[in-house]
């Protein structure tokens, strides 16, 4: 069971490192093609990654959930529900591994459902029990010399191909100085409201308030988060008016 004192950083870095090690660049590559197909093309909706990862934080036991968007660009869907564990976390990274399949009183897929947000943005953050990690599109593996050529640019160059991974299975332990500082305010001041947060950085801002504001109201979602939307759902934005 997941504690206070009990850090996912060992974890974290176990998977990063198992999930990146690939035997060929062309393994790389077609897996990561793979989860950018599935990403875009399994949830084309522009709700439906909020959808996910609201379901997501009801399975935590949650009570309350906080949607906010800072500096016009960062969407946080935090809550108070339970911490994340190991499972979890191996749950995030997968596609088949997920944590809640056998439980009928879940109602959300933490690793199929997540990758929803990948198709609307390259930087996610994951807040939990005071730790960060994050998947993060800008961030490169070390290249693996075995592969045939001494970097990722000589091999480019000779094969005619774009080296690309799959980012969105690797988690990267990210230090709370790491985290922009609007974040780490915004976190301290809802301490006590939230114990878990996904940080997502959007690339469509506007789009995203406007789905926001249009969730409470679509007829197909209401039966789920009548209970949220009631009393227990709380919008902030800095630009949008969302209430």
């Amino acid at each position: 069971m997941m504690t206070k004192n009990t850090s996912l950083r060992r974890c974290i870095e176990d998977l990063s490192s198992k999930n990146t090690d690939y035997k060929y660049p062309e393994q790389a590559i077609n897996q990561a093609e793979s989860l950018k197909s599935l990403s875009s093309d399994l949830y084309t909706d522009d709700v439906r990654f909020i959808y996910e990862l609201i379901q997501n934080a009801d399975d935590a036991q949650t009570v309350h959930i906080i949607l906010a968007i800072l500096d016009n660009k960062y969407l946080i869907i935090g809550h108070d529900g339970q911490a994340f564990n190991e499972k979890d976390v191996e749950g995030l990274c997968g596609v088949n591994n997920e944590t809640k399949e056998k439980d009928l009183d879940k109602t959300g897929y933490k690793g199929l459902g997540f990758k929803a947000v990948f198709g609307k943005s390259d930087y996610v953050i994951i807040y939990s029990n005071d730790e960060f990690f994050r998947f993060d599109s800008s961030c490169p593996i070390k290249w693996n010399k075995q592969w045939g050529t001494d970097d990722q640019q000589a091999w480019e160059r000779e094969n005619d191909r774009q080296f690309i991974y799959s980012w969105q299975i690797n988690p990267i332990w990210t230090t709370a100085n790491e985290i922009p500082s609007i974040i780490r305010s915004y976190l301290s001041s809802k301490i006590k409201q939230i114990h878990v947060a996904n940080i997502i950085l959007l690339k469509h801002v506007e789009r995203s308030c406007i789905v926001i504001d249009q969730l409470k109201k679509t007829t197909i979602y209401v039966s789920f988060f009548t209970k949220y939307f009631s009393t227990n759902i709380l919008y902030q934005s800095n630009r949008c008016c969302i209430h």
